[in-house]
């Protein structure tokens, strides 16, 4: 039983499909109680909205939204 899984472009090699019916299967685990840590690089939008929490990335590696995924788009 880990307390979090770490996971580097878990969707890397997938269909779009595929891709989306992983991240709501890592929602759900994470819906039960595990920290899911993921790598994601221009998730598709249907994906980016199943995201809790999101960490967006800028050029040279400076954060430019920390926060909740619903929460990004007013944001930005």
């Amino acid at each position: 039983k880990p307390s979090i899984l770490f996971l580097d472009e878990p969707t890397s090699g997938l269909d779009a499909s595929s891709s989306l019916h992983l991240i709501k299967a890592l929602r759900s685990i994470a819906s039960q109680g595990l920290t899911v840590a993921a790598v994601l690089h221009q998730p598709r939008y249907e994906m980016f909205c199943l995201f809790h929490d999101v960490l967006l990335l800028g050029k040279g590696g400076y954060t430019v939204y920390l926060g909740p995924a619903v929460k990004a788009k007013e944001y930005l």
